[in-house]
């Protein structure tokens, strides 16, 4: 049977939406079944036009995660290749389907048939080729794997180590320190974001826990790429303190309609760690360290233009790039503060 699908491929909780009417109702001879005993690991095996079987490996946890793994078994019982995948699952609306979210941008649907039996509801077919059709039954007991999988998530540090919330399903798990924690780590804290601000992460990793209660966990087995100011649909959270042009909005608890100068102040932060920039009379440039919420700017340079304005917006600027030791950004406006968490000036972002 045919089915047209479509799926949002991307991190987000709810991101396959199937439109009514694109399931076709599932045989009369199905018992419905609103609600599986969970958790639960369904096996069964299919046939293999370059192999001898594949075998199939689902588990289903209670917090609507999945885990599938597919291992090609090739003749002399040897295994060719295993796949492996952890994504959100979820009922169809009126409860006899299970609705597994896949990479492709497809979706695979099964019937529950009873409470040991799903039944694979065949996805729209290649031209030519015959509808796959098979049944997964329930293991006398719940087997989850640990094999390493793709993951997205939302990433905060803290003492403990630190908490992903996982992007296709919203949950949060706690992170091992094992595996490639330490070198994820440094780079979290060398990245420029505000100290509370998590980080959207990628990698492959395990997942332990049944998915019943909290205290589920996730060890980072490789890490790939932390990103800046993004989240779980890819949309950008907020300004990029790098290759932003930032012009002074307040400073020294004054906006700049209370100071005298040509044009306002403006920094550009560079990702190799140089900056440029206005400082109310005289064009400046020079370097600056940033760790996590930490900012320090040094070796400032300055031209030696004399002005009838901006002179003393110009030496209470660079005053304030002396003292500025840390910084916040939200949406579109950049806070510097002292040591002491003191706000020192204010930009917006372009």
């Amino acid at each position: 049977m045919s089915i047209f699908l479509m799926m949002l491929w991307g991190c987000s909780p709810v991101a396959d939406e199937v439109a009514e009417g694109q399931l076709q109702e599932p045989s009369s001879q199905y018992v419905q079944y609103t609600r599986l005993s969970l958790p639960a690991t369904f096996v069964g095996s299919i046939p293999c036009e370059d192999c001898v079987r594949v075998d199939i490996v689902l588990n289903l946890r209670p917090d609507q995660l999945y885990q599938l793994r597919k291992t090609y078994i090739s003749s002399g019982q040897r295994v060719k290749k295993v796949e492996s995948q952890m994504r959100n699952w979820r009922y169809s609306s009126d409860g006899r389907m299970i609705i597994l979210g896949k990479q492709k941008g497809m979706l695979k649907t099964y019937v529950v048939a009873d409470d040991n039996t799903l039944v694979f509801l065949e996805l729209e077919s290649e031209r030519g080729k015959d509808p796959i059709t098979y049944t997964l039954t329930r293991s006398p007991g719940y087997d989850p794997f640990s094999d390493s999988v793709k993951m997205l998530g939302m990433f905060s540090l803290s003492e403990s180590g630190g908490t992903i919330i996982e992007c296709s399903s919203g949950e949060v798990f706690s992170v091992s320190r094992s595996g490639d924690f330490e070198r994820m780590a440094k780079e979290y804290l060398r990245m420029p974001h505000n100290q509370s601000e998590p980080l959207l992460l990628s990698f492959t990793g395990t997942i332990h826990g049944t998915g019943e209660s909290f205290g589920d966990s996730i060890t980072i087995n490789d890490f790939n790429r932390l990103y800046l100011n993004g989240n779980c649909l890819g949309e950008q959270q907020s300004k990029s303190l790098t290759d932003s042009v930032w012009t002074l909005e307040t400073i020294g608890n004054r906006d700049m309609a209370g100071y005298e100068y040509r044009s306002a102040p403006y920094l550009i932060l560079r990702r190799d760690n140089t900056l440029q920039g206005f400082a109310g009379c005289n064009d400046i440039s020079g370097t600056y360290l940033v760790r996590g919420d930490v900012l320090l700017f040094k070796r400032m340079i300055q031209t030696r233009l004399a002005c009838f304005e901006g002179n003393e917006l110009e030496s209470l600027f660079l005053e304030t790039l002396d003292n500025a030791e840390l910084f916040t950004i939200e949406e579109e406006t950049m806070t510097i503060l002292d040591q002491n968490g003191e706000v020192l000036a204010t930009f917006t972002g372009t």
